[in-house]
């Protein structure tokens, strides 16, 4: 049975908490492998170091992120599919 899907917390007033990578991913809708590829390529925030094997992101960090994303437009390269039929003109 899979696990469900962890948002971030309801935080106190003011607080700006920490998303651990499960909520990353559901509040972004980005999945693990794409946000580390992002953060290498330097279109993602950096993750905060929690502890020696511990990332996270502030939300208003993972916000500000969403804010800047350009809305209706696909800004992500084609799949595998998509390039293949590209390359051989299916």
């Amino acid at each position: 049975m899979p696990k469900p899907a962890k948002t971030p917390a309801a935080a106190p007033a003011g607080a700006d908490p920490i998303v651990r990578m499960p909520g990353v991913e559901v509040h972004t809708g980005v999945k693990r492998s794409t946000v580390y590829a992002k953060v290498k390529d330097g279109t993602f925030p950096p993750p905060i170091q929690l502890g020696p094997r511990a990332v996270g992101w502030k939300l208003s960090v993972l916000n500000a992120w969403l804010a800047s994303r350009p809305v209706g437009i696909a800004t992500e390269p084609a799949g595998p599919r998509k390039r293949r039929a590209a390359k051989t003109g299916e």
